[in-house]
């Protein structure tokens, strides 16, 4: 996988109407790559694999785009009610979006996506557009969470079918045990920022949010996280925690997976600087 500096972008668009800031300047860092396939990838993405297999999946092969899924949220039927206002006839993916069913308010998150840029050029025009200074902050980012959901939705709006990684999520953390009533303890997997994992043919492949205790404090701890537990039903089962910790909270007949020997020795290998 190659790496490039992101490009000055005052070169290829009219900052004053884009107004490139913060989570926005996803699409259009991929429209300006000179790739052809290009993967975003987040700064605090942590890969336990080489994400360069993704380009040889037969889902992306065939469809020219790989989506990763959100945790499920609790939904906001004011989005979902937004979006089947427009969306009359949607692509058999969207069809088992779970925003449009209404059972959760998150469908994708965008700490990873894998493009083809031939094939869905105008999928990634349409994000670009929803992600665009005005329709952002007017109307987009009033509707869901950030740039995520821009990224299906301009596929959808642009009728270029994509493809959206089936696997469950995983939380991803440490385990903490906490006293609950006078004798019954909860055991709860808690990371940054509630650190979302994904897994590939039943392997941990990633996480967003890197490997830092509290990466808005700068506290350089690395290797906290020693676990992970892949979500099988989430809703309503990720909560605040102190000091900007998420946490999932683990019935009693469940268990987290450790890390085993050669995923402790990728994590092993990152240094702070």
């Amino acid at each position: 996988v190659q790496t490039c500096a992101l490009p000055i972008f005052s070169e290829y668009f009219n900052n004053s109407i884009i107004d490139i800031d913060h989570w926005a300047i996803k699409p259009f860092s991929l429209l300006a790559s000179r790739f052809e396939e290009a993967i975003l990838i987040d700064a605090d993405c942590f890969y336990l694999q080489d994400p360069g297999f993704l380009f040889t999946d037969s889902g992306y092969i065939e469809k020219g785009s790989i989506l990763f899924k959100d945790r499920t949220e609790k939904p906001r039927f004011k989005t979902t009610d937004w979006l089947k206002s427009f969306i009359k006839n949607p692509l058999p993916e969207t069809k088992e979006n779970r925003i449009l069913k209404g059972v959760s308010y998150f469908e994708i998150e965008s700490s990873t996506v894998v493009i083809n840029k031939i094939k869905s050029f105008l999928g990634l025009l349409n994000i670009c557009k929803l992600n665009e200074k005005d329709i952002r902050s007017k109307i987009v980012y009033k509707m869901v969470c950030g740039d995520k959901e821009t990224f299906w939705l301009g596929f959808e709006m642009s009728r270029q079918n994509y493809y959206v990684n089936q696997e469950y999520t995983a939380a991803v953390g440490e385990i903490i045990i906490e006293k609950n009533g006078k004798k019954k303890f909860v055991k709860k997997i808690c990371g940054n920022n509630g650190n979302i994992g994904h897994t590939w043919n039943g392997e941990l492949l990633f996480w967003n949010g890197h490997l830092m205790k509290d990466h808005n404090k700068n506290i350089k701890i690395k290797g906290i996280y020693t676990s992970y537990f892949i979500v099988k039903d989430g809703i309503n089962r990720w909560r605040e925690y102190k000091d900007q910790k998420q946490c999932f909270t683990l019935s009693d007949n469940q268990e987290a997976i450790s890390f085993n020997i050669n995923q402790k020795k990728i994590i092993s290998k990152v240094e702070y600087k």
